[in-house]
């Protein structure tokens, strides 16, 4: 009897671990894949566990359930719906692709990965309007291409919106084309970026937005750049926070449109335009230091309406310039119009510019309109072709602290009514364009 009711209770635990078995095999079977894996690199036992690992799909955005995805086992993956996807290990020629619906919230959690690809781009979002990129806390994450592909133009590339986030940082590099680039919007919260390009290091058509982060930024064209005119309300690019170090052989910003400084620390060094704005170029807070430029700030509607702003240039080191800048121009830039206006109401602006020789402290195509602000503007040692004050239009200030400072030191209060004794005015007071100012 005792033997018979040990038999039944080995019985029923067998049975209690063959369903068991049976259920955690039916709910990965109801489980769809939200993500395909191949691997070049691992045997075919490898590639299976792998691919039954990274099949399972998570809603959740809690990262303790989010699918776990490493390169080295899975170098090109495939999502096809919403979820959180941690995503870690290394492959020297690797992508994750991404294409979902216009809904489906995805979350790339980057967590110490090394993505390369020599013929496309490493990270390319086909679909999907709600997908952000972020980085663990405490992890250094590699994306790399080298190669250029006429479609996904950009190491990190999306068709639609895209997002990032994080505490880490993201090294993204471009041997031929761009670092990250969207064809829609483009928006930055947290986290340091490291990005390096042959082009552009940032490029968003429709928007560039840094609320944010911190940006280490290298490009042979400009850093960051939109492109969208024929929409209204798009092209612009925000800085409402962030820290950034520039270096660009073009402009630091390009705008299509509008660029709108609220926040930020923000350090530039390039060879055309600290920021260029085809329209509006506004400044209402924040610190803006431009070590080198050739014009510093440059818009159809330059207003600067508060912020610590200094500036060195080659040439003009605030400039009211009518027009879209030309895409083949020279750092003269090429203007589709020669219309433009500067006003100031608020700031502190340190202007050291014509550092070549010829130039002008504050230029504008059109009026220069200051009602408040601190304004000194540095003459230049071997001032060839100089204006400390530029205008072709109508020169009004009032309220304001304007002062020129000669190449020896000397200073001297500029006045609405001493105007024309350090500007080379077409209009507004009469008189031709004026000759340098000798100090």
């Amino acid at each position: 009897m005792k033997h018979k009711k040990i038999i039944s209770i080995v019985s029923i635990i067998v049975g209690l671990a063959v369903i068991l078995g049976m259920v955690v095999v039916l709910n990965k079977g109801k489980q769809t894949s939200a993500i395909s894996a191949t691997s070049t690199s691992k045997s075919t036992d490898a590639s299976k566990a792998s691919t039954a690992k990274s099949s399972e799909t998570v809603t959740a955005t809690a990262l303790e359930n989010a699918t776990k995805v490493d390169l080295s086992q899975n170098a090109n993956l495939s999502i096809t719906q919403a979820g959180t996807y941690e995503i870690t290990g290394q492959t020297k020629n690797g992508q994750i692709a991404i294409n979902v619906g216009d809904t489906d919230q995805v979350t790339i959690v980057l967590n110490n990965v090394d993505l390369a690809n020599t013929t496309t781009a490493p990270i390319a979002i086909t679909n999907g309007k709600k997908v952000t990129i972020e980085t663990v806390e405490g992890t250094t994450n590699t994306i790399s291409s080298t190669g250029e592909d006429a479609e996904n133009t950009a190491t990190i590339y999306s068709k639609d919106d895209l997002s990032f986030t994080g505490k880490g940082k993201l090294v993204v590099t471009s041997a031929a084309q761009n670092a990250i680039q969207s064809k829609n919007d483009l928006t930055f919260s947290s986290g340091t970026y490291e990005l390096t390009a042959k082009n552009e290091t940032i490029k968003g058509k429709d928007s560039v937005t840094f609320d944010g982060g911190e940006f280490i930024l290298t490009s042979e064209s400009n850093a960051v750049k939109t492109t969208n005119t024929e929409e209204a309300n798009q092209g612009v690019i925000t800085v409402n926070g962030g820290t950034f170090n520039i270096k660009a052989i073009s402009d630091g910003f390009h705008a299509s449109t509008n660029i709108v400084i609220n926040q930020g620390d923000i350090t530039l060094d390039v060879e055309d335009d600290g920021m260029h704005a085809d329209g509006i170029l506004e400044v209402n807070n924040g610190t803006i230091k431009i070590d080198n430029s050739y014009e510093g700030l440059e818009a159809a509607d330059l207003q600067i309406k508060g912020g610590d702003i200094t500036v060195k240039a080659q040439d003009d080191g605030i400039n009211g310039a009518g027009g879209n800048d030309s895409e083949t121009g020279t750092k003269q830039d090429n203007f589709n119009s020669s219309t433009g206006k500067v006003t100031i109401s608020g700031g502190k602006l340190v202007v050291y510019a014509g550092l070549s020789g010829s130039g002008d402290g504050l230029d504008s195509n059109g009026d220069l309109t200051i009602t408040g602000g601190m304004i000194t503007v540095h003459v230049p040692k071997s001032a060839r072709d100089w204006s400390t004050i530029d205008f072709d239009g109508t020169y009004k200030q009032s309220n304001a602290t304007v002062v020129e400072v000669a190449a020896d030191g000397t200073t001297t209060a500029i006045t609405q009514d001493t105007i024309a004794t350090f500007s080379g005015m077409q209009g507004g007071m009469g008189g031709g364009k004026g000759g340098p100012r000798g100090h």
